[in-house]
């Protein structure tokens, strides 16, 4: 159904922003160690993952934070 609408109406290809790039990547929810995040034997670590690596170990590893 959806192909034979678009044969007969046509459709205007739209270039993708930022934003919609963000919104195809793959969603992956991994567990925040004090240590960092551990993505394929890795430790990935940085200032800016301070607040969040507080916050995770205060709630066992969970984020987004929920309830206790």
């Amino acid at each position: 159904m959806w192909a034979a609408l678009i044969t007969l109406s046509g459709y205007v290809p739209l270039p993708l922003t930022g934003a919609d790039y963000l919104e195809l990547l793959p969603v992956r929810w991994q567990p925040i160690t004090d240590r960092g995040i551990r993505l394929n034997y890795r430790t990935y670590n940085h200032d800016i993952l301070t607040p969040v690596i507080f916050f995770a170990v205060l709630q066992w590893g969970r984020w987004p934070p929920g309830p206790v």
